[in-house]
Order: C-alpha cells, then sequence, then structure tokens
C-alpha cells in the first residue's frame, strides 16, 4: 500500500503543536545554561523530559 502525504493545506495536527513547543523548551534551557542558572535549568529540563514521555510512553502519563 502506497500512502502520500500532502502537506499542502492540512490542518496542524496536536503533534504539530506539541513539536513546537519543544523548540520554547531548548530556548529556554539554554538561556539557564547562559545565565548558569542551576535552578532554572533543572525546571526546565524537567518539564521538557516530562513532555517528552508522551511520545515514548503516552499512557504512563
Amino acid at each position: 500500500m502506497v500512502v502520500e502525504m500532502d502537506d499542502i493545506g492540512r490542518k496542524p495536527s496536536a503533534m504539530d503543536h506539541r513539536l513546537g513547543h519543544a523548540h520554547g523548551q531548548h530556548r529556554d534551557l539554554i538561556k539557564a545554561l547562559k545565565r548558569r542558572d542551576r535552578i532554572a535549568y533543572a525546571y526546565h529540563m524537567n518539564r521538557h523530559l516530562q513532555a517528552g514521555l508522551l511520545f515514548i510512553a503516552p499512557k504512563a502519563v
């Protein structure tokens, strides 16, 4: 079976929305590293890893 994926005109999916948040999370992690802010880094890393669990084990979250 051949499946064609045509992204032109498709509506954004929930996955697109989640992946868009990853960019912001990475930005926040980098900011914390540049500021050498251990508390902010730990907080943002925890949020990022928790969000990632949805992709690994959706029923565990």
